[in-house]
């Protein structure tokens, strides 16, 4: 089922707002925990600190074994899981994909219009009204309008003229 593009951008912007508040939670709890483990004593250069948070998740890839020290024990492996995708990797996740569907879904309907505009004219060729000033055939097309829509018998009149035209196309 096809989302309309008013209610992707809504929910784009929910799906900002969460990760916004996701992210200060996870901003607020990670130095929380770095001010326990005694970094707020430490005077260091920023972009230092940063490489080191950087290169710090590093340490977790891979597993380290310990074998048996004494005889009976079994062998205990120590692995480091690989994390699940954090709330915030999800909501960044969520966004691109409908980021993805509002780029798509912009494309094909000026793909739609641009499609029906070239058909439009291919009639107004058809017609033999290629080399007509644009407000000749404007006017033209606002008479006709009118023409059709207060009186039925002028409609079915066109109709028959305009499928007569487009059965001739074989010939």
């Amino acid at each position: 089922m096809k989302k309309h593009s008013s209610k992707i951008r809504d929910e784009i912007a929910k799906l900002q707002e969460q990760l916004k508040t996701a992210e200060t939670r996870e901003a607020e709890r990670i130095g929380r925990i770095a001010l326990k483990a005694g970094l707020g004593e430490i005077e260091t250069d920023e972009n230092e600190l940063q490489a080191a948070f950087e290169d710090w998740p590093n340490g977790f890839a891979g597993a380290k074994s310990f074998r048996p020290k004494e005889k009976g024990q079994t062998s205990i492996v120590a692995k480091v899981h690989k994390p699940h995708r954090s709330r915030l990797a999800r909501l960044r996740a969520a966004i691109t994909r409908l980021e993805r569907m509002a780029r798509t879904m912009t494309f094909n309907a000026r793909k739609k219009d641009t499609r029906e505009k070239i058909e439009l004219g291919g009639l107004i060729v058809k017609a033999g009204l290629r080399y007509e000033k644009r407000a000749l055939l404007l006017g033209a097309l606002i008479e006709t309008a009118r023409r059709i829509r207060s009186d039925e018998g002028e409609r079915s009149r066109l109709t028959a003229i305009g499928a007569e035209a487009f059965g001739n196309d074989g010939e």
